[in-house]
């Protein structure tokens, strides 16, 4: 065992010399350049999206460096010892295959995972630079019971329902409204609780876009209830022209389907009192509609409280650690075919694997409008359950959302793909074991 773990050090350090060696590290400046020249001249129709265009830039070039150099740095390094004959030295020493093969994967994670450090520091300067401030990612808390409110009296809402409908009246539409209990609360601060809502009107010939409604909170434990304000960074709660923009006594919400999801753009956002929140960490909201105008539907996802989630730079490296499982899983499949294949093969085959586990989202949807023969979608179907999901976590949509990245979705990602990389790594195992070196 000994003897392993030192085997795969050494070969894993030596991976990293030839990278440095073969001027990879090229492709890390000319990203970094990149980085800092464009992210400062992004233009957007205001502050939040500009923010936004920052973080999928930055999510974009860190995915796309470490892609490629997962695919190539490995492969590369194997196959140069193949054809090189400097596998006859290495396996003249105590140095078994499994370690020769996990020393080169694990060269290649140490090397990408510099990669997504610099990266990470050098976007979130560029973003400093532009705004001088960096988004501020949120933790949403989920209510554990809701309650719809009709003529004064409230009816529980089944975990079944996905989503509550207001009809409401043209003549009669106030006193509706919904209750919401959260629980687990950080106390002692405040908050933010973000709200979004559909509204559609009565008719086709009668639109509505504008909801009136106010928002109030109090302790799970007791107490005197307090209208909330408006935050002053929400992007929505004025009228049409602009006023009551601070009013807590009735805020006008924009339609917005519940497909939306960013929390900077698409959620109104008011501020949660710390003298609103339990000692258990408990608070009630209770949303009033007031104009009598216009259908709210209200789903499931529709009122968050959001806790701040940690520094944007934390949240970028923890989105950078899982785009780096994927990468590491690509170096694996490189890994494996280099061993009987050229370096042009192997790229294409890891390409071909990021490519194909991009679309499983779309060959699910085409296989719902689309009629195959039974073979087809046999075929089909095994490919769904054997490719691995490269869109499975989206951290880089949830972050460009404000949404946190917590270490949970890291580690899951890397025993999702960590699988797949032990397939791999054993494939390649059992082909250098039948090789000539």
């Amino acid at each position: 065992m000994r003897d392993f773990v030192g085997g795969v050090i050494a070969v894993a350090g030596l991976t990293v010399r030839e990278a440095q060696r073969q001027r990879l590290w090229l492709l890390l400046a000319v990203a970094g350049l990149v980085l800092m020249a464009v992210v400062p001249q992004m233009s957007a129709v205001d502050e939040q999206a500009r923010l936004k265009l920052s973080v999928a830039a930055l999510t974009g070039t860190i995915g796309f460096v470490i892609t490629l150099l997962g695919a190539l740095v490995g492969a590369a390094a194997v196959r140069r010892d193949i054809e090189g004959r400097t596998g006859f030295m290495l396996f003249a020493k105590p140095l078994s295959y499994a370690a020769y093969l996990g020393g080169r994967w694990l060269g290649v994670v140490i090397a990408l995972l510099f990669c997504v450090v610099v990266l990470s520091l050098i976007g979130a300067g560029s973003t400093w630079m532009q705004l001088g401030r960096l988004p501020a990612p949120l933790e949403v808390a989920s209510p554990v019971e809701q309650w719809r409110i009709e003529n004064g009296k409230a009816v529980a809402v089944s975990s079944a329902e996905q989503a509550v409908l207001l009809a409401g009246n043209p003549q009669r539409g106030q006193g509706e409204g919904m209750r919401l209990r959260f629980a687990d609360l950080p106390a002692g601060r405040d908050l933010d609780v973000l709200v979004r809502i559909e509204v559609g009107g009565y008719s086709l010939g009668n639109p509505v876009q504008q909801a009136t409604v106010s928002l109030s909170a109090e302790p799970g434990d007791g107490g005197s209830a307090l209208l909330l304000p408006l935050h002053a960074d929400s992007p929505y709660g004025e009228d049409q022209w602009g006023e009551n923009a601070s009013s807590a006594s009735q805020v006008y919400l924009r339609s917005r389907e519940h497909g939306r999801t960013d929390l900077s753009q698409d959620y109104a956002r008011f501020v949660l009192p710390a003298a609103a929140i339990g000692a258990s960490g408990d608070v009630l909201l209770q949303l009033n509609r007031i104009s009598p105008d216009g259908r709210l539907r209200i789903d499931r996802d529709s009122v968050f409280i959001g806790v701040a989630g940690g520094s944007f730079v934390a949240n970028l490296l923890r989105a950078g650690l899982v785009a780096l499982a994927q990468a590491s899983m690509l170096a694996g499949c490189t890994l494996l075919v280099v061993c009987v294949a050229r370096i042009g093969t192997a790229l294409l085959a890891g390409l071909t694997l990021f490519f194909g586990g991009h679309a499983l989202r779309f060959i699910e949807e085409g296989m719902q409008w689309e009629d195959f023969s039974r073979s087809t979608e046999r075929l089909i179907e095994l490919l769904l359950i054997a490719l691995p999901d490269f869109g499975r976590y989206g951290v880089e949509a949830s972050l460009a959302s404000s949404q946190y990245v917590s270490w949970w979705t890291v580690a899951d990602a890397w025993g999702y793909f960590g699988i797949y990389t032990l397939l791999f790594l054993g494939g390649g195992w059992l082909l250098l074991r039948r090789a000539e070196l």
